[in-house]
């Protein structure tokens, strides 16, 4: 799963999805694949225009959706980490921002502090009926 930092997918994957890859020996014109880019940091996900077999293994022309002109380069196929098989529009922003201070606290650390104090509170009437119970036990005798 990778989240889609960039509009150059739209419509088709809007900046923010998340995608499913699956990985596969070969891809087809129309596929959309994520490979490691040579120019950019991180990954790519573009859509082949184009297959090259003219060599032992083959290598791939993409383009993005709203780009006008296809990339500069052909993406070999070591380059390639699988092809589009779901997209998770908006996502990808809830998982970025669980990756921020405020993010943590609001996904993680404050619903787990509710659990735990409603648990405490749980306990803290169980211990009390118990008590409770043998007090009353006691009283008999």
């Amino acid at each position: 799963m990778l989240s889609v930092q960039s509009g150059s997918m739209s419509p088709s994957i809007f900046t923010g999805s998340v995608i499913v890859l699956a990985p596969s020996n070969s891809y087809a014109v129309d596929d959309v694949i994520t490979f490691k880019s040579p120019n950019a940091i991180g990954y790519t996900t573009h859509r082949v225009i184009e297959v090259d077999t003219s060599t032992t293994s083959p290598s791939y022309r993409t383009k993005g959706d709203a780009n006008d002109a296809p990339d500069q380069y052909k993406v070999e196929s070591g380059s390639i980490l699988g092809s589009v098989r779901l997209s998770i529009p908006l996502f990808g922003y809830m998982i970025s921002f669980s990756k921020t201070i405020p993010g943590l606290l609001l996904i993680y650390i404050i619903p787990a502090t509710i659990i735990i104090m409603h648990e405490i509170k749980t306990l803290y009437k169980e211990v009390l009926k118990i008590r409770k119970k043998n007090a009353a036990k006691k009283h008999l005798r």
